[in-house]
């Protein structure tokens, strides 16, 4: 229920700013070649926006509060990701960046990143009695 609220939010900002949105989710154990090479596939260009969705990264060198620090300044201000083997994406500085970082015990992921404290955020909020579960096996969301 929670990622496709959130995406709803993020297609609804990406569309009124006119921009087609690009995704890459990111989680389990990556490294920086990988997500470079996510974002490049993704292929966001002038007039776009990207969506990066941050799942828990256990078990890879993201998976550290610090490195995901860097990470997140090298992408949003720097716009340019490198990994140990030289390899380098640029981001051009029109594209729209969305960063959803997932839900962990007591916001503990959020808490140890300062960097994304300087962002500005849209927190989500949920009431039991408002939740509605479809019985339709064919409804996107499952599937």
């Amino acid at each position: 229920v929670s990622t496709q609220s959130t995406w709803g939010i993020i297609d609804s900002r990406a569309k009124e700013n006119n921009r087609p949105i690009k995704r890459v989710t990111v989680g389990g154990p990556v490294t920086t070649k990988d997500i470079i090479e996510r974002i490049e596939r993704a292929n966001p260009t002038t007039g776009t926006a990207l969506h990066i969705d941050l799942s828990p990264l256990v078990g890879s060198p993201l998976g550290s509060s610090s490195y995901l620090n860097i990470f997140l300044f090298e992408l949003l201000v720097v716009r340019c990701l490198r990994d140990s083997t030289s390899h380098r994406f640029y981001l051009p500085d029109d594209v729209l960046v969305f960063i959803e970082v997932s839900n962990t015990v007591n916001e503990r992921l959020y808490a140890e990143l300062p960097f994304a404290h300087s962002l500005r955020e849209v927190n989500i909020e949920w009431k039991l009695e408002d939740i509605n579960v479809t019985q339709d096996p064919m409804y996107s969301a499952l599937i």
